[in-house]
């Protein structure tokens, strides 16, 4: 009987017709993992593209406004940038991005001033000014991931774009 048993355990050792499916078995976790991570980290990569492009776009339209150091920009022009960066048209509805919800708390415009003391700065455009306007859009979202983020334990994050332009004030 126990040369039966020991001749059955040898035929089975040396059988490798299931060695591929066990294989398998243990690496379909792992391989999905991997999956499921670049997919994640391909759409946080477009996100982050997507909002720097937003606050370019949005900079450049603001640097083609009136704008003065004292006075800043226009609100109407401010909020037409807000727009062109959450939807990428001046008058759109849509966001870019279908989790961004608020435009109003998540851009912010800023106008500072840097000397042209001896006018030398940008001369073609405006060498008679004392000062330069500097617009600086800055866009603060937080990310919605797909869920699985959240599942490996990841903690909720912002993605951030920003964009400086002089103002050409055309």
């Amino acid at each position: 009987m126990l040369i039966r048993i020991a001749h059955r355990l040898k035929y089975l050792l040396a059988d490798t017709q299931g060695a591929v499916l066990a294989e398998f078995a243990i690496m379909a976790p792992i391989l999905v993992v991997l999956g499921l991570g670049a997919a994640e980290i391909g759409r946080a990569v477009q996100h982050h593209h997507t909002i720097e492009k937003s606050a370019r776009d949005a900079a450049r339209y603001l640097s083609r406004v009136p704008a003065t150091c004292g006075g800043g920009i226009s609100a109407a022009n401010i909020t037409t940038a807000k727009n062109l960066a959450w939807t990428g048209y001046a008058t759109g509805t849509t966001p870019l991005l279908p989790y961004w919800q608020n435009p109003g708390t998540t851009i912010t415009v800023t106008v500072n001033c840097f000397a042209n003391n001896t006018g030398t700065i940008l001369n073609r455009v405006n060498s008679s000014s004392t000062s330069i306007p500097l617009i600086t859009v800055s866009i603060n979202v937080p990310y919605q991931d797909i869920g699985f983020l959240g599942m490996l334990g990841v903690t909720a994050f912002s993605m951030n774009g920003s964009h400086s332009q002089v103002s050409i004030g055309e």
